[in-house]
Order: structure tokens, then sequence, then C-alpha cells
């Protein structure tokens, strides 16, 4: 079964999501923000990371670029989506695919369905 972190701070957007996943058969965990993800990535190697850019404490940056610097995580593909559109500055990160918010399910699922295949 795939398995996906969804690293999200508001918690509808990231409930919709959890559930559009576990709908279409993944194995879908939670974290509200980079650095929680970061420690459930310690815990279990998902499929995919789709994390939010903005978010409080450690921002989906922040996360892409410490997943990079790690053995066991710079393989894991990370999308990432952002309200901020082309303006959000990503320098450092190696990201399988962007998607702006608002986003529609449809686009969301294809997204997350070409990336881990």
């Amino acid at each position: 079964m795939t398995t996906i972190l969804i690293v999200e701070d508001e918690a509808v957007i990231a409930e919709m999501l959890a559930d559009l996943f576990i709908d279409e058969g993944y194995q879908v965990h939670v974290a509200r923000n980079g650095r929680e993800g970061l420690s459930f990535l310690d815990k279990l190697l998902p499929d995919l990371v789709l994390s939010d850019v903005m978010m409080p404490v450690m921002d989906g940056r922040a996360l892409c670029e410490a997943m990079a610097q790690h053995p066991k995580h710079r393989h894991i593909p990370i999308i990432l989506m952002s309200a901020g559109g082309d303006t959000v500055k990503l320098d450092h990160c190696r990201y399988a695919a962007f998607i702006t918010k608002p986003f529609s399910l449809h686009t969301m699922l294809d997204t997350v369905m070409r990336v881990v295949g």
C-alpha cells in the first residue's frame, strides 16, 4: 500500500486531503508543520510527502531542504503546494511537483498518481 505523509497546518485542508487519499486506497499520515513531518520521517518512510510551503514552526522549504540532506529521506518525492504560486522561492529544494492553491481534487489526485506511479 502506498503511504503519503501530508504536511499541512490548515486542519480543513489536511482532513480533506487525507479523506481523498484514504478513499483512493492510500495509507495516510498527517503532520501539522515541517518539524512534525520530519519526526514522522524518522518513524516511517512514506512513498510521498505532500507539503504546504507556508507553515509555522518549520515551513515546506525547510522540510524539503532537510529531506534532501538526509540519506534516508532524499529519495522520497515531495509535492509542494502554496497559495503563493510562482512567487514562492524554492532555490534549494528539489520537488517532484508544485500545486497552486486553491486546487481541484482532480488535479491533486492526478498529480499524486503521476508522481507515485
